[in-house]
């Protein structure tokens, strides 16, 4: 139950389409974000806080709303053909647009019309396998505007390639010399090892391993390996309350 002037935390969540009803996802399974978020504040594990999801544009946009743009584009013309066409992509590369759209006009509409709090700290991304993405490029490219993200199997890969590390390497050079690790935003990535999740624990060690050599905040940069878990929405929704728990408990600097 809210107090009267309670402002909430936001969580900002990709792929809203498989939040929330599994009779209407396409593989009828779901993340149950609504039931884990109302357990998780009625047992006052978390602040209160509401969760915005935001649906992907389908097939045919997904990939090109949630690539991290400027990594994208710093690889070759021939790596980006090879991409493009491996992926059958049909539209340009569009996640800074996609950023764009969150931070100008959906956040101040949920800011205007919701009791929430505008402060960084209490303002998170969230999202799975290329919306895990989509979510650690947001806290880089807005780190004014964004305090943490949480993202789950994370899909290191970025291209049709499972074995190659190229993308995440431009993907490495970005964070870099823009993600914040030293202790002021919340970085939760966390993978399993079945179905796709199989060819991601290479590249979350060549994370740990970057993370390592930035000497980034242990308090406030996790990586979490679950073995034994695949890559979908069962998964998923058994790992977000401990992401949710240590996201909205962790103190920021």
């Amino acid at each position: 139950m809210a107090s009267q002037g309670q402002e909430f935390a936001v969580v900002y969540m990709h792929d809203g389409q498989m939040l929330f009803d599994d009779a209407t996802t396409w593989n009828k399974k779901e993340w149950g974000v609504d039931e884990i978020s109302q357990k998780l504040i009625t047992n006052k594990d978390v602040r209160p806080f509401i969760v915005v999801g935001i649906d992907n544009g389908g097939d045919a946009l997904r990939y090109p709303e949630y690539m991290p743009q400027t990594p994208y584009k710093s690889l070759t013309e021939e790596q980006q053909q090879h991409i493009t066409d491996a992926m059958s992509l049909q539209a340009p590369i569009q996640s800074d647009a996609y950023l764009q759209f969150i931070v100008n006009e959906l956040k101040p509409y949920i800011d205007q019309n919701f009791s929430t709090s505008q402060l960084k700290e209490d303002t998170f991304i969230a999202g799975a396998s290329m919306g895990g993405l989509i979510s650690w490029y947001a806290v880089a490219k807005y780190p004014d505007i964004f305090g943490g993200c949480l993202c789950m199997s994370t899909h290191f890969i970025g291209g049709p390639d499972v074995n190659d590390d190229t993308i995440f390497k431009a993907f490495k050079d970005y964070m870099a010399n823009n993600l914040p690790v030293n202790g002021s935003h919340f970085l939760y990535f966390d993978y399993g090892d079945q179905t796709l999740d199989q060819y991601y624990p290479p590249f979350h060690q060549k994370l740990s391993d970057f993370f390592q050599h930035k000497q980034a905040d242990p308090k406030t940069v996790i990586i979490h390996f679950s073995p034994g878990d695949a890559h979908d929405e069962i998964a998923w929704q058994k790992r977000l309350p401990q992401a949710l728990k240590l996201a909205l408990n962790t103190k920021l600097q």
